[in-house]
């Protein structure tokens, strides 16, 4: 990539390999790779209702046919049993609609997952709450 960036950007035509003999001798490039630590893998939850997640996604799901919508989707950790439903924006009333679907036909769950940084998110370009603060 440095090789091509270098053609296109500065019209200098040099060898990649060349290129990084180069980068290794002046040490801005390393021979080996950067090793990411791996996030912990959390077990499943064992039974039914221990533990449902939930998640809103804009897309335009009906492609050229509709507008832009937000399907808001509870995933069942257990049995990956799905309910979801579709809304124009990722707002609390479409949140607690679809919990109270899933509550009216399965039951209340033990645990509700939810990315807290699309809440704090959603908390901060919303109406100014005096006193309130994200957490």
């Amino acid at each position: 990539m440095a090789a091509e960036h270098l053609d296109s950007e500065d019209g200098l035509k040099v060898n990649a390999e060349t290129l990084r003999q180069w980068m290794l001798a002046a040490g801005l490039w390393s021979r080996e790779r950067k090793v990411r630590q791996h996030r912990r893998r959390r077990e499943r939850k064992e039974h039914f209702g221990e533990m449902v997640q939930m998640d809103g996604s804009f897309h335009r799901w009906l492609e050229e046919r509709g507008p832009t919508g937000c399907l808001m989707d509870i995933v069942d950790d257990a049995t990956n049993r799905t309910l979801a439903r579709m809304g124009e924006e990722d707002t609390i009333w479409a949140v607690v609609d679809t919990l109270r679907a899933w509550i009216e036909r399965y039951g209340v769950p033990l645990a509700l997952y939810v990315e807290q940084k699309a809440v704090r998110e959603a908390v901060a370009v919303g109406p100014s709450w005096s006193g309130c603060e994200s957490r």
